[in-house]
């Protein structure tokens, strides 16, 4: 180990930084560790098998509840071709929705049979279809009800005030939520889009725990608070906030996370915000390895659900360790004029109280908090982390813009924009990054969220899109004028809960 009389005023590496030196020695002893974390790992996680691909005979029930699904869909969309999507609706446009809850409920009797059908291909696109048209639907529905400030939003998002008939408000809608012109085309074909589906009014056999980003309250967190009364009021569906804390680790928080999922009398589903996209992987992790009785609690866990997730780490927090580190040598180094000019006991009076500083709790936990957010923090949980394969991911992304960039993140989003050098962000997390599925760890577990993962279209958004009351000490006048935080909260929650029900993964009580 480095000694520090070494790099002093007048020891042999004087030249040098301690702390630069001090970090490279730590870092040369993780890497070395990594042989025996690993067998740790192998001797304290209880790895169940993994579930292999059912195969499908020509004969098996599987097979042919897939052929039936499949044939359903595609009957489906041939009636919904024939649709001119009019109101009231037509005869055809009665026939072509039939048909779509015909195949909605064969393809929820298929997931009954084989509870990883839904990896299949041709399944994975008919359920993001699904989503991105419950995800205009609860746009659409929030204009039509005056829902938050949703028309003021669109209208400030699209220059121009809100048609009178649905199918103009829709393609309002589209144009103002989706980033790439290819997605607003294709959606605005798809006849499940335009056909406007309302799920059913019904209480679900459902709970929601929720976990929210490196900066919450925890358990007496406000974000999306309107959205889950909502969500209470319309499916029966309570939610737990997870009593996370603000810049700490993965494991304190997923622990947190368990206390919360033993609250639910209920089949579960985790939803997570930002760093807490990393902190419900981590909890599932945490009780699929863990003991008989936290792997009977994981048996509960139904779906997922992570908006602009960070749980591939964030250049944010890679750089950030890098520049505090700088920020420390750089002192060092201004520092070491002043050891040839004072006294011995006021220098090490100095370091005494630096050292204290450092090793305060305060200070380690909002490192092990920071360094969750990077690159290199998240890597243990996606090499030796567990997952269910029978658990959907469903995912919001967004490119943040001028027009939808607040004020408060102007820097944050240039500095970004450097760090990864593309401007394709939140502000906080890539778009490529921003996905359901580890994007620089490839093993069976990643492989296995990757199938897990259903997709969805990037949107014109920015990273605080569910945030509203924890912004209002951050908000412009710019701000207000246009909108920036009147972005619609229902399709954070709302999608996801009914695209799960509508393939009957989420059960009426």
């Amino acid at each position: 180990m480095p000694r520090l009389e070494d790099y002093l005023a007048g020891g042999r590496w004087a030249k040098l930084s301690y702390y630069q030196e001090l970090s490279n020695t730590a870092e040369r002893i993780l890497i070395a560790g990594q042989a025996y974390v690993a067998f740790r790992c192998h001797l304290q996680i209880a790895r169940p098998p993994l579930q292999l691909a059912v195969k499908r005979h020509r004969t098996s029930p599987l097979k042919k509840a897939e052929d039936r699904a499949r044939k359903a869909v595609e009957r489906a969309d041939a009636l919904g071709t024939e649709c001119g999507f009019s109101s009231p609706k037509s005869r055809a446009e009665t026939r072509a929705i039939s048909a779509y809850r015909a195949a909605f409920q064969a393809c929820a009797e298929l997931l009954d049979i084989g509870g990883e059908a839904f990896q299949r291909r041709w399944f994975k696109k008919f359920w993001r279809r699904n989503y991105e048209a419950l995800m205009v639907l609860s746009v659409v529905r929030n204009a039509q009800e005056g829902i938050d400030s949703v028309p003021r939003w669109l209208e400030t998002r699209t220059g121009k005030k809100l048609p009178t008939s649905e199918q103009g408000l829709l393609e309002t809608v589209v144009e103002a939520l989706y980033y790439y012109r290819k997605d607003r085309a294709k959606l605005l074909r798809d006849p499940l889009a335009r056909l406007l589906l309302d799920p059913p009014e019904a209480e679900y056999d459902f709970t929601v725990i929720s976990a929210m980003g490196v900066i919450t309250e925890g358990a007496g967190g406000r974000e999306l608070e309107a959205a889950y009364e909502r969500l209470f009021q319309r499916r029966g569906i309570r939610t737990i906030r997870a009593d996370t804390a603000t810049a700490r680790s993965l494991d304190y928080n997923a622990a947190r996370i368990e206390e919360a999922v033993r609250q639910a009398s209920t089949p579960w589903g985790t939803l997570g915000y930002s760093q807490g996209c990393a902190n419900i992987l981590q909890a599932e992790s945490r009780l699929l390895g863990g003991t008989p009785e936290q792997q009977a609690l994981a048996r509960g866990l139904r779906c997922r659900n992570l908006l602009f997730s960070a749980a591939n780490g964030s250049a944010h927090g890679t750089c950030g360790d890098l520049k505090l580190l700088r920020a420390i040598v750089e002192g060092e180094q201004i520092l070491k004029h002043y050891q040839a000019l004072l006294s011995k006991p006021a220098i090490e009076m100095a370091l005494h109280g630096l050292r204290l500083a450092l090793d305060s709790k305060t200070f380690v936990h909002s490192q092990l908090g920071s360094d969750s957010l990077s690159h290199t923090g998240v890597q243990f949980l996606q090499r030796e982390g567990l997952f269910k394969s029978t658990v959907p991911t469903s995912t919001i992304r967004g490119i943040v813009e001028p027009g939808t960039l607040p004020e408060a993140l102007e820097w944050l989003s240039n500095v970004l924009t450097r760090q990864i050098e593309t401007s394709h962000h939140d502000t906080q997390v890539a778009a490529r990054e921003s996905i359901g599925f580890p994007a620089n760890v490839r093993n069976q577990q990643a492989d296995l969220l990757r199938r897990c993962d259903m997709g969805s279209a990037v949107q014109r958004t920015h990273h605080w899109s569910p945030l509203l009351h924890e912004t209002e000490l951050l908000v412009t006048e710019r701000d207000r004028k246009l909108a920036i935080y009147d972005t619609p909260k229902d399709r954070h929650v709302f999608p996801w809960i009914d695209v799960n029900v509508r393939f009957g993964i989420i059960r009426p009580r």
